[in-house]
């Protein structure tokens, strides 16, 4: 008896954004969003995806130019379509229509983070997110990220935050 065996084909895209806060060190609390230096900017990852297909966010890591004595408590807030910008250290707010474009939020814990000599850095595996982005048509698609802070972080001024999805195409 012959067995046959199904191969289901991934195809593996790593997709970097990067933000970098602005020259200060004023402090977060819970809630604040983490944006450009510009204060036009969140996290943008494109060609994540191939349309029509759907993919799946494996891992993430996140490398932060700071390494602070308090690490920051992060979520990774992702969506499907571009939200309004919010400024470095405004309270993070969406509108009902941007938040049915999310995607997906993935926690970075403070406790996760490893210290490094002059950064820090923090790698989550086995995320299993599940999800189509970008518009309809698009040979290639975006999806955009907003960090926020979850606890008091004193941030490094002119901090560079660099956020890699490794993302299996389906």
């Amino acid at each position: 008896m012959q067995r046959t065996f199904a191969v289901l084909s991934k195809k593996i895209r790593p997709t970097v954004g990067s933000i970098t806060r602005p020259a200060n060190t004023t402090a977060y609390t819970a809630g604040d969003a983490v944006s450009d230096a510009t204060g036009d900017a969140h996290l943008t990852f494109t060609n994540t995806v191939q349309m029509p297909l759907s993919a799946t966010i494996d891992s993430v890591v996140v490398s932060s130019s700071n390494a602070a004595g308090t690490l920051p408590d992060l979520e990774l807030y992702l969506f499907r379509k571009d939200i309004t910008v919010i400024a470095d250290n405004a309270a993070f707010t969406v509108s009902d229509a941007e938040a049915l474009t999310c995607i997906g939020v993935i926690d970075l814990p403070v406790a996760d983070w490893k210290d490094m000599a002059a950064s820090s850095v923090i790698s989550v595996n086995s995320i299993g997110l599940d999800f189509r982005a970008g518009q309809e048509g698009a040979a290639n698609s975006t999806i955009y990220g907003q960090l926020v802070v979850r606890n008091a972080y004193v941030p490094a001024s002119g901090e560079v935050f660099n956020v890699e999805l490794v993302i299996a195409q389906h």
